[in-house]
């Protein structure tokens, strides 16, 4: 079981820093075209990204440590 735990939260883990690195491309090209926009957009990425991150972080643990009583 804890094995499956590790690769759920690291699975969640791994898609939130993705999606803040998309964020973060994101963010630089809207800086980089004076784009408001797309560089709101790249911010809600990145803010996004890491509450994905926290969940995997945070939350797969605390929901399987409810799973196994």
């Amino acid at each position: 079981m804890e094995i499956i735990q590790n690769l759920a939260a690291l699975g969640v883990e791994a898609y939130g820093v993705g999606m803040a690195v998309i964020g973060v491309i994101s963010f630089s090209e809207g800086k980089s075209q004076h784009n408001a926009g797309a560089q709101s957009e790249g911010m809600s990425k990145i803010i996004g990204g890491a509450v994905i991150f926290l969940v995997g972080m945070m939350g797969i643990p605390a929901i399987f440590g409810m799973l196994s009583i």
